[in-house]
């Protein structure tokens, strides 16, 4: 009878664990989450619409040049700058009209910083022109203009406009000229 009483004991315990167990094994849960994410881009467009290659540098002469940049649809936020290179010799001679109402000195020699950040936008912004002309100073002698043309560097006869864009968000404290490398 022990036996019988001992088995049927066990018996009752297994069914009660596997009652308990089972049941505990039927609370369950599970959720997942996916996350898409799009890649940012800050794209620029550089181009001057009135310049005609080989404009001839004689005293007083006015000649069109006007770069315009483009931040193109889609662009995230940035920050513009842009690096005006004139050589020595050249710049001696002529004189840009930089736009400083628009286009804001930043003290780097050379540059400038659009007076505001461009907003992302889903279409082109056309920024104003940086300037409009050259004009070629009415004290400029012959000789001058001469020695630029036989100047062993052909550089001595280029105006180098570079646009550059950055994003404006999430700089933290870094300064934008130094992350272009324009200091």
């Amino acid at each position: 009878m022990k036996k019988k009483l001992l088995a049927a004991s066990l018996v009752i315990a297994l069914l009660a664990i596997a009652v308990v167990g089972g049941s505990l094994a039927w609370l369950q849960d599970s959720k997942a989450v996916t996350n898409t994410f799009t890649v940012g881009q800050v794209k620029i467009d550089l181009t001057e619409p009135g310049w005609s290659d080989n404009a001839k540098l004689v005293p007083g002469a006015v000649i069109a040049k006007d770069p315009t940049v483009t931040v193109k649809a889609n662009s995230e936020k940035c920050k513009v700058y842009v690096k005006v290179e004139v050589p020595a010799n050249l710049a001696a001679l002529v004189d840009l009209d930089i736009d400083t109402t628009n286009w804001l000195a930043t003290g780097v020699t050379g540059v400038y910083a659009y007076k505001a950040d461009v907003d992302a936008s889903a279409s082109d912004t056309v920024l104003p022109k940086v300037f409009n002309k050259v004009t070629v100073k009415g004290t400029a002698t012959n000789e001058q203009l001469a020695a630029l043309s036989s100047s062993a560097d052909s550089a001595d006869l280029k105006i180098k406009v570079t646009a550059y864009a950055i994003q404006a968000d999430n700089l933290g404290t870094t300064d934008p000229l130094v992350a272009l490398h324009l200091k």
